[in-house]
Protein backbone atom coordinates (compact mmCIF):
# COMPACT_ATOMS: atom_id res chain seq x y z
CA UNK A 1 0.00 0.00 0.00
CA UNK A 2 3.00 2.47 0.84
CA UNK A 3 4.28 1.81 -2.58
CA UNK A 4 1.01 2.08 -4.51
CA UNK A 5 0.83 5.34 -2.49
CA UNK A 6 4.15 6.53 -3.88
CA UNK A 7 3.95 5.84 -7.43
CA UNK A 8 0.71 8.09 -6.79
CA UNK A 9 2.37 10.49 -5.65
CA UNK A 10 5.45 11.02 -8.11
CA UNK A 11 2.41 11.00 -11.01
CA UNK A 12 0.81 13.28 -9.24
CA UNK A 13 4.26 15.58 -8.58
CA UNK A 14 5.41 14.46 -12.39
CA UNK A 15 2.07 16.32 -13.62
CA UNK A 16 2.39 18.75 -11.17
CA UNK A 17 5.98 19.86 -11.97
CA UNK A 18 5.94 19.37 -15.72
CA UNK A 19 2.30 20.25 -17.01
CA UNK A 20 3.32 24.23 -16.90
CA UNK A 21 6.32 23.96 -18.51
CA UNK A 22 5.08 21.30 -21.28
CA UNK A 23 1.91 23.61 -21.85
CA UNK A 24 4.18 26.81 -22.02
CA UNK A 25 6.37 25.58 -24.70
CA UNK A 26 3.84 23.29 -26.59
CA UNK A 27 1.05 26.13 -26.34
CA UNK A 28 -2.32 25.88 -25.62
CA UNK A 29 -3.38 24.41 -28.99
CA UNK A 30 -0.42 21.69 -29.22
CA UNK A 31 -1.28 20.84 -25.18
CA UNK A 32 -5.17 20.64 -26.36
CA UNK A 33 -3.82 18.48 -28.81
CA UNK A 34 -2.25 16.04 -26.55
CA UNK A 35 -5.17 15.91 -24.46
CA UNK A 36 -7.20 15.08 -27.24
CA UNK A 37 -5.55 12.52 -28.76
CA UNK A 38 -5.23 10.99 -25.30
CA UNK A 39 -8.95 10.46 -24.99
CA UNK A 40 -9.22 9.28 -28.82
CA UNK A 41 -6.29 6.90 -27.61
CA UNK A 42 -8.84 5.58 -24.48
CA UNK A 43 -11.36 4.84 -26.85
CA UNK A 44 -8.67 3.21 -28.90
CA UNK A 45 -7.54 0.89 -25.77
CA UNK A 46 -11.41 -1.18 -26.21
CA UNK A 47 -9.38 -3.18 -27.89
CA UNK A 48 -8.39 -5.13 -24.61
CA UNK A 49 -11.28 -6.66 -23.64
CA UNK A 50 -11.05 -6.49 -19.83
CA UNK A 51 -8.62 -8.94 -19.71
CA UNK A 52 -6.29 -7.18 -17.31
CA UNK A 53 -9.12 -7.87 -14.75
CA UNK A 54 -9.33 -11.17 -15.28
CA UNK A 55 -5.53 -12.03 -15.14
CA UNK A 56 -5.29 -10.26 -11.98
CA UNK A 57 -8.26 -11.87 -10.35
CA UNK A 58 -7.42 -15.70 -11.20
CA UNK A 59 -3.82 -15.30 -10.61
CA UNK A 60 -4.32 -14.19 -7.07
CA UNK A 61 -6.67 -16.72 -6.66
CA UNK A 62 -4.37 -19.67 -8.04
CA UNK A 63 -1.43 -18.59 -6.13
CA UNK A 64 -3.41 -18.66 -3.13
CA UNK A 65 -4.11 -22.37 -3.69
CA UNK A 66 -0.90 -22.93 -4.77
CA UNK A 67 -2.15 -23.87 -8.43
CA UNK A 68 1.30 -23.30 -10.38
CA UNK A 69 0.46 -25.01 -13.26
CA UNK A 70 -3.20 -23.03 -13.75
CA UNK A 71 -1.17 -19.86 -13.66
CA UNK A 72 1.23 -20.56 -16.27
CA UNK A 73 -1.32 -21.51 -18.42
CA UNK A 74 -3.24 -18.62 -17.67
CA UNK A 75 0.21 -17.12 -18.62
CA UNK A 76 0.27 -18.11 -21.78
CA UNK A 77 -3.59 -18.04 -22.68
CA UNK A 78 -3.85 -13.89 -21.81
CA UNK A 79 -0.39 -13.43 -23.94
CA UNK A 80 -1.21 -15.13 -27.13
CA UNK A 81 -4.82 -13.15 -27.12
CA UNK A 82 -2.97 -10.25 -26.57
CA UNK A 83 -0.72 -10.86 -29.89
CA UNK A 84 -3.96 -11.04 -31.90
CA UNK A 85 -5.19 -8.33 -30.23
CA UNK A 86 -1.98 -6.17 -31.16
CA UNK A 87 -2.19 -6.98 -34.72
CA UNK A 88 -5.85 -6.07 -34.64
CA UNK A 89 -4.68 -2.74 -32.83
CA UNK A 90 -1.86 -2.16 -35.24
CA UNK A 91 -4.67 -2.31 -38.61
CA UNK A 92 -6.57 0.10 -36.37
CA UNK A 93 -3.73 2.44 -35.72
CA UNK A 94 -3.84 3.05 -39.53
CA UNK A 95 -7.39 3.54 -40.37
CA UNK A 96 -7.15 5.85 -37.70
CA UNK A 97 -4.01 7.89 -38.99
CA UNK A 98 -6.20 8.81 -42.41
CA UNK A 99 -9.43 9.58 -40.67
CA UNK A 100 -8.39 12.01 -37.72
CA UNK A 101 -8.30 14.81 -39.88
CA UNK A 102 -11.89 14.86 -40.31
CA UNK A 103 -12.82 16.24 -37.07
CA UNK A 104 -14.28 20.22 -38.17
CA UNK A 105 -11.76 22.08 -35.52
CA UNK A 106 -8.79 20.02 -36.35
CA UNK A 107 -8.59 21.06 -39.93
CA UNK A 108 -8.22 24.56 -38.39
CA UNK A 109 -5.19 23.61 -36.29
CA UNK A 110 -1.41 24.77 -36.65
CA UNK A 111 0.07 21.95 -38.96
CA UNK A 112 3.70 22.38 -36.99
CA UNK A 113 1.37 20.15 -34.49
CA UNK A 114 1.48 17.28 -36.70
CA UNK A 115 -1.43 15.50 -35.44
CA UNK A 116 -1.26 12.41 -37.84
CA UNK A 117 1.75 11.30 -36.67
CA UNK A 118 1.56 12.25 -33.28
CA UNK A 119 -1.61 9.91 -33.12
CA UNK A 120 0.25 7.03 -35.30
CA UNK A 121 2.72 7.18 -32.88
CA UNK A 122 0.87 7.06 -29.81
CA UNK A 123 -1.23 4.62 -31.34
CA UNK A 124 1.33 2.12 -32.54
CA UNK A 125 3.20 2.19 -29.04
CA UNK A 126 -0.23 1.07 -27.49
CA UNK A 127 -0.72 -1.91 -30.00
CA UNK A 128 3.38 -2.99 -29.30
CA UNK A 129 2.71 -2.62 -25.71
CA UNK A 130 -0.35 -4.90 -25.33
CA UNK A 131 1.29 -8.18 -24.91
CA UNK A 132 3.13 -6.81 -21.95
CA UNK A 133 0.61 -6.23 -19.60
CA UNK A 134 0.18 -9.99 -19.17
CA UNK A 135 3.32 -9.61 -16.98
CA UNK A 136 2.93 -6.55 -14.87
CA UNK A 137 -0.57 -7.92 -13.99
CA UNK A 138 1.15 -10.93 -13.05
CA UNK A 139 3.15 -9.66 -10.73
CA UNK A 140 -0.32 -7.68 -9.28
CA UNK A 141 -1.67 -10.97 -9.15
CA UNK A 142 1.60 -12.29 -6.83
CA UNK A 143 0.69 -8.87 -4.79
CA UNK A 144 4.41 -6.94 -5.88
CA UNK A 145 3.38 -3.89 -5.87
CA UNK A 146 6.38 -2.95 -4.53
CA UNK A 147 7.79 -4.00 -7.62
CA UNK A 148 5.88 -2.49 -9.61
CA UNK A 149 5.23 0.70 -7.85
CA UNK A 150 8.89 0.60 -7.94
CA UNK A 151 9.10 0.40 -12.23
CA UNK A 152 6.27 2.54 -11.87
CA UNK A 153 8.55 5.14 -10.25
CA UNK A 154 11.80 4.86 -12.36
CA UNK A 155 9.51 4.71 -15.56
CA UNK A 156 7.59 8.17 -14.66
CA UNK A 157 10.93 10.19 -13.99
CA UNK A 158 12.92 8.86 -16.93
CA UNK A 159 9.95 9.46 -19.16
CA UNK A 160 9.51 13.40 -17.41
CA UNK A 161 13.28 13.82 -18.42
CA UNK A 162 12.74 12.58 -21.81
CA UNK A 163 10.36 14.52 -22.44
CA UNK A 164 12.09 17.92 -21.06
CA UNK A 165 14.89 17.32 -23.36
CA UNK A 166 12.99 16.35 -26.59
CA UNK A 167 10.86 19.73 -26.14
CA UNK A 168 14.03 21.88 -25.00
CA UNK A 169 16.25 20.20 -28.28
CA UNK A 170 12.77 21.58 -30.56
CA UNK A 171 11.46 18.35 -31.14
CA UNK A 172 7.79 19.47 -29.79
CA UNK A 173 4.80 17.19 -30.05
CA UNK A 174 6.26 14.79 -32.20
CA UNK A 175 9.53 14.09 -29.77
CA UNK A 176 7.50 14.49 -26.90
CA UNK A 177 5.09 11.41 -27.69
CA UNK A 178 8.31 9.58 -29.53
CA UNK A 179 10.47 9.71 -26.18
CA UNK A 180 7.38 8.64 -23.90
CA UNK A 181 7.24 5.11 -26.78
CA UNK A 182 10.87 4.22 -26.37
CA UNK A 183 11.23 4.83 -22.39
CA UNK A 184 7.63 3.11 -22.43
CA UNK A 185 8.54 -0.42 -24.66
CA UNK A 186 12.21 -0.70 -22.64
CA UNK A 187 10.00 -0.42 -19.20
CA UNK A 188 7.99 -3.19 -20.28
CA UNK A 189 10.71 -5.47 -21.30
CA UNK A 190 12.07 -5.18 -18.38
CA UNK A 191 9.12 -5.84 -16.16
CA UNK A 192 9.18 -9.28 -18.55
CA UNK A 193 12.09 -10.21 -17.13
CA UNK A 194 11.30 -9.37 -13.37
CA UNK A 195 8.40 -11.26 -13.57
CA UNK A 196 10.29 -14.48 -15.10
CA UNK A 197 12.89 -14.07 -11.74
CA UNK A 198 9.62 -13.87 -9.25
CA UNK A 199 7.22 -16.58 -11.39
CA UNK A 200 9.53 -18.45 -13.57
CA UNK A 201 7.53 -19.37 -16.68
CA UNK A 202 7.31 -20.97 -20.30
CA UNK A 203 5.82 -19.45 -23.36
CA UNK A 204 4.08 -21.76 -25.87
CA UNK A 205 1.23 -22.24 -27.63
CA UNK A 206 0.47 -25.48 -26.30
CA UNK A 207 0.12 -24.13 -22.76
CA UNK A 208 -2.86 -21.96 -23.39
CA UNK A 209 -6.07 -23.28 -22.34
CA UNK A 210 -9.62 -23.01 -23.69
CA UNK A 211 -11.44 -23.43 -20.36
CA UNK A 212 -9.54 -20.54 -18.77
CA UNK A 213 -10.27 -18.69 -22.07
CA UNK A 214 -13.75 -19.33 -21.53
CA UNK A 215 -13.35 -18.03 -17.73
CA UNK A 216 -11.68 -15.34 -18.76
CA UNK A 217 -14.58 -14.10 -20.76
CA UNK A 218 -17.40 -14.77 -18.83
CA UNK A 219 -15.54 -12.35 -16.15
CA UNK A 220 -14.05 -9.94 -18.69
CA UNK A 221 -17.26 -9.23 -20.63
CA UNK A 222 -18.27 -7.42 -18.16
CA UNK A 223 -15.30 -5.94 -17.43
CA UNK A 224 -14.92 -4.85 -21.00
CA UNK A 225 -18.62 -3.21 -20.99
CA UNK A 226 -17.18 -1.35 -17.71
CA UNK A 227 -14.09 -0.26 -19.37
CA UNK A 228 -16.33 1.02 -22.23
CA UNK A 229 -18.61 3.51 -19.75
CA UNK A 230 -14.95 4.44 -17.78
CA UNK A 231 -13.81 5.42 -21.44
CA UNK A 232 -16.99 7.09 -22.29
CA UNK A 233 -17.97 9.24 -18.68
CA UNK A 234 -13.91 9.89 -18.24
CA UNK A 235 -12.52 10.61 -21.87
CA UNK A 236 -15.78 11.46 -23.80
CA UNK A 237 -15.29 15.50 -22.69
CA UNK A 238 -12.49 16.04 -24.31
CA UNK A 239 -14.00 14.52 -27.78
CA UNK A 240 -16.84 16.53 -27.78
CA UNK A 241 -14.91 19.61 -27.02
CA UNK A 242 -12.52 19.49 -29.46
CA UNK A 243 -15.60 18.72 -32.03
CA UNK A 244 -17.65 22.06 -30.98
CA UNK A 245 -15.18 24.13 -29.35
CA UNK A 246 -11.77 23.43 -30.53
CA UNK A 247 -8.16 22.42 -28.94
CA UNK A 248 -8.03 25.80 -26.66
CA UNK A 249 -10.99 25.03 -24.65
CA UNK A 250 -10.03 21.24 -24.32
CA UNK A 251 -6.73 22.60 -22.24
CA UNK A 252 -8.78 24.41 -19.80
CA UNK A 253 -10.92 21.54 -19.44
CA UNK A 254 -8.10 18.96 -19.45
CA UNK A 255 -6.28 20.94 -16.59
CA UNK A 256 -8.95 21.13 -14.52
CA UNK A 257 -10.00 17.67 -14.68
CA UNK A 258 -6.51 16.57 -14.46
CA UNK A 259 -6.24 18.52 -10.99
CA UNK A 260 -8.90 16.32 -9.31
CA UNK A 261 -8.08 13.46 -11.63
CA UNK A 262 -4.64 13.50 -9.54
CA UNK A 263 -6.29 13.35 -6.33
CA UNK A 264 -8.42 10.17 -7.56
CA UNK A 265 -5.35 8.45 -8.73
CA UNK A 266 -3.93 8.08 -5.42
CA UNK A 267 -7.22 6.23 -4.04
CA UNK A 268 -6.96 4.10 -7.17
CA UNK A 269 -3.70 3.21 -6.15
CA UNK A 270 -4.73 2.46 -2.85
CA UNK A 271 -7.29 0.38 -3.68
CA UNK A 272 -5.49 -1.55 -6.39
CA UNK A 273 -3.36 -3.90 -3.85
CA UNK A 274 -7.41 -4.87 -2.52
CA UNK A 275 -8.54 -6.18 -5.48
CA UNK A 276 -6.31 -9.44 -4.86
CA UNK A 277 -7.15 -9.17 -1.34
CA UNK A 278 -11.40 -9.45 -2.19
CA UNK A 279 -10.35 -12.13 -4.39
CA UNK A 280 -8.84 -14.22 -1.85
CA UNK A 281 -11.99 -13.48 0.24
CA UNK A 282 -14.36 -14.86 -1.78
CA UNK A 283 -12.83 -18.76 -1.46
CA UNK A 284 -13.69 -18.12 2.32
CA UNK A 285 -16.70 -19.59 3.97
CA UNK A 286 -20.18 -17.54 4.18
CA UNK A 287 -19.99 -16.08 8.16
CA UNK A 288 -16.23 -15.63 7.67
CA UNK A 289 -16.56 -13.95 3.98
CA UNK A 290 -19.24 -11.43 4.77
CA UNK A 291 -17.63 -10.35 8.21
CA UNK A 292 -14.25 -9.48 6.20
CA UNK A 293 -15.66 -7.75 3.35
CA UNK A 294 -18.21 -5.73 5.69
CA UNK A 295 -14.55 -4.72 7.62
CA UNK A 296 -12.68 -4.05 3.95
CA UNK A 297 -15.86 -1.63 2.49
CA UNK A 298 -15.95 0.27 6.18
CA UNK A 299 -12.24 0.75 6.73
CA UNK A 300 -11.69 1.46 3.33
CA UNK A 301 -13.91 4.25 2.46
CA UNK A 302 -13.06 5.67 5.80
CA UNK A 303 -8.95 5.90 5.03
CA UNK A 304 -10.02 7.22 1.56
CA UNK A 305 -11.89 9.73 2.47
CA UNK A 306 -9.07 11.08 5.04
CA UNK A 307 -6.33 10.80 2.22
CA UNK A 308 -8.36 12.38 -0.59
CA UNK A 309 -10.20 15.60 1.85
CA UNK A 310 -7.68 17.33 2.62
CA UNK A 311 -6.48 18.46 -0.78
CA UNK A 312 -9.90 18.48 -2.55
CA UNK A 313 -10.86 20.15 -0.11
CA UNK A 314 -8.39 22.86 -0.24
CA UNK A 315 -8.33 23.57 -3.80
CA UNK A 316 -12.55 23.86 -3.93
CA UNK A 317 -10.90 26.97 -1.69
CA UNK A 318 -8.13 28.24 -2.86
CA UNK A 319 -8.32 26.49 -6.46
CA UNK A 320 -8.40 29.70 -8.65
CA UNK A 321 -5.24 31.10 -6.36
CA UNK A 322 -3.55 27.77 -6.81
CA UNK A 323 -4.33 27.56 -11.26
CA UNK A 324 -3.07 30.81 -11.85
CA UNK A 325 0.02 30.64 -9.79
CA UNK A 326 0.76 27.22 -11.08
CA UNK A 327 0.37 27.46 -14.73
CA UNK A 328 2.14 31.22 -14.61
CA UNK A 329 1.34 35.05 -15.85
CA UNK A 330 1.13 33.51 -19.45
CA UNK A 331 -2.20 31.42 -18.72
CA UNK A 332 -5.41 33.84 -19.65
CA UNK A 333 -8.10 30.63 -18.01
CA UNK A 334 -7.36 30.31 -14.64
CA UNK A 335 -10.47 31.47 -13.74
CA UNK A 336 -12.27 28.52 -16.32
CA UNK A 337 -9.98 25.74 -15.15
CA UNK A 338 -10.92 26.91 -11.40
CA UNK A 339 -14.62 26.21 -12.46
CA UNK A 340 -14.37 22.90 -14.44
CA UNK A 341 -12.29 21.60 -11.28
CA UNK A 342 -15.35 23.15 -8.90
CA UNK A 343 -18.61 21.15 -10.68
CA UNK A 344 -16.15 18.28 -10.90
CA UNK A 345 -15.33 18.28 -7.30
CA UNK A 346 -18.52 18.94 -5.49
CA UNK A 347 -19.97 15.87 -6.10
CA UNK A 348 -16.54 13.39 -5.79
CA UNK A 349 -16.71 14.73 -2.06
CA UNK A 350 -18.78 12.00 -1.09
CA UNK A 351 -18.28 9.69 -4.10
CA UNK A 352 -15.24 8.57 -3.87
CA UNK A 353 -14.81 7.40 -0.40
CA UNK A 354 -16.93 4.58 -1.87
CA UNK A 355 -14.96 3.43 -4.64
CA UNK A 356 -13.37 0.89 -2.54
CA UNK A 357 -17.00 -1.04 -2.89
CA UNK A 358 -16.29 -1.37 -6.68
CA UNK A 359 -13.04 -2.98 -6.28
CA UNK A 360 -14.36 -5.15 -3.42
CA UNK A 361 -17.14 -6.43 -6.60
CA UNK A 362 -14.56 -6.78 -8.89
CA UNK A 363 -12.45 -9.32 -6.43
CA UNK A 364 -15.93 -11.14 -6.08
CA UNK A 365 -16.64 -10.89 -9.24
CA UNK A 366 -19.69 -9.66 -8.78
CA UNK A 367 -20.13 -7.30 -12.14
CA UNK A 368 -23.19 -7.71 -13.50
CA UNK A 369 -25.50 -4.94 -11.79
CA UNK A 370 -22.53 -2.42 -11.47
CA UNK A 371 -22.02 -2.61 -15.05
CA UNK A 372 -25.32 -1.94 -15.88
CA UNK A 373 -25.30 0.83 -13.37
CA UNK A 374 -22.36 2.08 -14.92
CA UNK A 375 -23.34 2.17 -18.85
CA UNK A 376 -26.41 3.95 -17.81
CA UNK A 377 -24.50 6.13 -16.12
CA UNK A 378 -21.98 6.61 -19.34
CA UNK A 379 -24.55 7.12 -22.10
CA UNK A 380 -26.65 9.82 -19.84
CA UNK A 381 -23.31 11.74 -19.45
CA UNK A 382 -22.58 11.70 -23.58
CA UNK A 383 -26.13 12.36 -24.27
CA UNK A 384 -26.01 15.43 -21.09
CA UNK A 385 -22.68 16.70 -22.48
CA UNK A 386 -23.82 16.70 -26.19
CA UNK A 387 -26.49 18.69 -25.31
CA UNK A 388 -25.59 21.24 -22.82
CA UNK A 389 -22.49 22.33 -24.27
CA UNK A 390 -23.95 24.08 -27.47
CA UNK A 391 -25.94 25.74 -24.34
CA UNK A 392 -23.15 26.25 -21.99
CA UNK A 393 -19.93 25.38 -23.75
CA UNK A 394 -16.82 24.30 -21.76
CA UNK A 395 -19.25 24.48 -18.53
CA UNK A 396 -22.07 22.44 -19.78
CA UNK A 397 -19.72 19.32 -20.58
CA UNK A 398 -18.71 19.20 -17.11
CA UNK A 399 -22.02 19.48 -15.78
CA UNK A 400 -22.86 17.14 -18.60
CA UNK A 401 -20.43 14.27 -16.59
CA UNK A 402 -21.16 15.51 -12.89
CA UNK A 403 -24.70 15.15 -12.76
CA UNK A 404 -25.06 11.26 -13.93
CA UNK A 405 -22.41 10.75 -11.37
CA UNK A 406 -24.31 11.62 -8.48
CA UNK A 407 -27.43 9.33 -9.46
CA UNK A 408 -25.49 6.54 -10.27
CA UNK A 409 -23.90 6.74 -6.91
CA UNK A 410 -27.52 6.38 -5.29
CA UNK A 411 -27.98 3.15 -6.93
CA UNK A 412 -25.05 1.82 -6.60
CA UNK A 413 -25.46 2.17 -3.10
CA UNK A 414 -29.00 0.30 -2.78
CA UNK A 415 -27.22 -2.26 -4.41
CA UNK A 416 -23.82 -2.46 -2.05
CA UNK A 417 -26.30 -3.24 0.53
CA UNK A 418 -27.86 -6.08 -1.08
CA UNK A 419 -24.32 -7.75 -2.30
CA UNK A 420 -22.56 -7.00 0.99
CA UNK A 421 -25.38 -7.98 3.21
CA UNK A 422 -25.34 -4.21 5.15
CA UNK A 423 -27.51 -1.45 6.36
CA UNK A 424 -26.54 1.91 4.55
CA UNK A 425 -27.04 3.58 8.09
CA UNK A 426 -24.32 1.70 9.78
CA UNK A 427 -22.08 2.23 6.82
CA UNK A 428 -22.41 6.06 6.59
CA UNK A 429 -22.59 6.64 10.71
CA UNK A 430 -18.99 4.26 10.67
CA UNK A 431 -17.39 5.91 8.11
CA UNK A 432 -18.71 9.99 8.53
CA UNK A 433 -19.59 10.28 11.96
CA UNK A 434 -16.42 11.60 13.40
CA UNK A 435 -15.23 12.71 9.92
CA UNK A 436 -17.80 14.77 8.57
CA UNK A 437 -17.05 17.63 11.37
CA UNK A 438 -14.15 17.68 11.08
CA UNK A 439 -13.98 18.33 7.39
CA UNK A 440 -16.99 20.69 7.56
CA UNK A 441 -14.47 22.60 10.36
CA UNK A 442 -11.56 22.58 8.03
CA UNK A 443 -13.39 23.56 4.83
CA UNK A 444 -14.87 26.89 7.16
CA UNK A 445 -11.31 27.30 8.11
CA UNK A 446 -9.67 27.59 4.87
CA UNK A 447 -12.39 30.10 4.00
CA UNK A 448 -11.36 31.87 6.72
CA UNK A 449 -7.39 31.96 5.81
CA UNK A 450 -8.68 32.88 2.49
CA UNK A 451 -9.96 35.92 3.34
CA UNK A 452 -7.14 36.53 6.26
CA UNK A 453 -4.16 35.74 4.19
CA UNK A 454 -5.13 36.16 0.52
CA UNK A 455 -1.69 33.99 -0.61
CA UNK A 456 -1.07 34.64 -4.21
CA UNK A 457 2.46 32.50 -5.21
CA UNK A 458 2.69 28.59 -5.20
CA UNK A 459 5.00 28.64 -2.34
CA UNK A 460 2.61 30.12 -0.02
CA UNK A 461 -0.29 27.92 -1.54
CA UNK A 462 1.91 25.19 -1.15
CA UNK A 463 2.82 25.63 2.29
CA UNK A 464 -0.98 26.83 3.62
CA UNK A 465 -2.25 23.51 2.24
CA UNK A 466 0.69 21.46 3.57
CA UNK A 467 0.04 23.06 7.59
CA UNK A 468 -3.97 22.65 6.69
CA UNK A 469 -3.67 18.65 5.34
CA UNK A 470 -1.39 18.13 7.99
CA UNK A 471 -3.71 19.10 10.92
CA UNK A 472 -6.49 17.14 9.02
CA UNK A 473 -4.38 14.16 8.89
CA UNK A 474 -3.22 14.36 12.31
CA UNK A 475 -6.97 15.02 14.10
CA UNK A 476 -8.07 12.48 12.03
CA UNK A 477 -5.60 9.67 13.07
CA UNK A 478 -7.89 10.06 16.50
CA UNK A 479 -11.28 9.19 14.68
CA UNK A 480 -9.80 5.82 13.88
CA UNK A 481 -10.07 2.32 16.04
CA UNK A 482 -6.93 0.91 17.72
CA UNK A 483 -6.43 -1.35 14.72
CA UNK A 484 -6.74 1.14 11.88
CA UNK A 485 -3.84 3.60 13.68
CA UNK A 486 -1.61 -0.11 14.00
CA UNK A 487 -2.21 -0.65 10.39
CA UNK A 488 -0.97 3.48 10.06
CA UNK A 489 1.78 3.15 12.09
CA UNK A 490 2.74 0.07 10.71
CA UNK A 491 3.13 1.44 6.84
CA UNK A 492 4.49 4.66 8.41
CA UNK A 493 7.46 2.55 10.03
CA UNK A 494 7.84 1.25 6.27
CA UNK A 495 7.46 4.42 4.85
CA UNK A 496 10.57 5.49 7.12
CA UNK A 497 12.85 2.63 6.36
CA UNK A 498 12.05 3.24 2.60
CA UNK A 499 13.74 7.19 2.94
CA UNK A 500 16.92 5.71 5.42
CA UNK A 501 17.97 2.91 2.48
CA UNK A 502 17.18 5.22 -0.04
CA UNK A 503 19.97 7.65 1.71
Amino acid sequence: MVSNLGAALATMLFFFLLSPYFRSKLGDSAYGAWAFLGSLLAYFSLINPGLSAGLIKYFSEFNALNAREKNVKLINTCFFLYLILTGIAIILSVILYNTVEHFPKLRDADPSIQIRLVLLIVALTFSLNLPFTVFQNALRGLQRYDICNLLVLCKTFVTGTANVLAIHWGYGLVGFVLSTAIVSIGFNLLSVIVAYRLFPFKLSLRLCDRQLMRKLYHFSSYAFVGAVANVLINFTDNIVITFFLGLKYVTMFALGYRLLDSIRLCIRQLLQVLMPVASEFSVLPEPQRREKIHELFVRGSRFSAIIYLPPLLFLIVFGHEFIRAWQGASYAYARETYYIYLIHAIPATFVISQWIGGTILIGLANLRIPTLIYICNAIVNLILSLVLVQYWGIYGVALGTAIPIVFARIFMNCYYKRAFQISLLHYFKQVWRRLAPLAVFYLGALFIQRYIFQPDNLCSLLLLALINGGVFWLVSYYTLDQYERFVLRTMFNKLKRVVVLSE
